[in-house]
């Protein structure tokens, strides 16, 4: 009997730490991996694009598909000539729906700037 309670205390601490450390992994991804509004506030129109890439999250741009929905038809035209990337912002979402940033670059340096509620 003895036996038995030490092996489910075992186990229980065990599940606990393995749901303790999972949920500190999901937190640490989507820290690391979406943009804050401080961070969206610092970054001005003008900026280098080396300057505003080192302050955003490498690999986890989103294509256009993923932010309008497969029809786009709410898709904001981009200004000509340049390239924009989009990021998902901290603040998830809002009762509209998910909440990205999107950062406009041209010549080497960011040109437009706006957030964004996705499909």
């Amino acid at each position: 009997m003895k036996k038995v309670l030490i092996t489910l205390l075992v186990v229980g601490v065990l599940g606990v730490a393995l749901l303790a450390g999972g949920g500190f992994f999901l937190w640490k991804l989507f820290k690391d991996n979406t943009v804050s509004e401080a961070t969206y506030a610092a970054i001005k129109v003008g900026d280098t694009t080396d300057a505003v890439t080192a302050q955003l999250p490498e690999g986890m741009e989103f294509t256009e598909n993923e932010v309008y929905g497969a029809d786009n038809t709410e898709r904001e035209p981009s200004p000509k000539g340049a390239t924009c990337d989009h990021y998902l912002s901290s603040d998830v979402s809002n009762e509209s729906g998910t909440l990205y940033y999107r950062f406009c670059f041209s010549d080497g340096a960011l040109v437009e700037k706006s957030s964004i509620v996705g499909a």
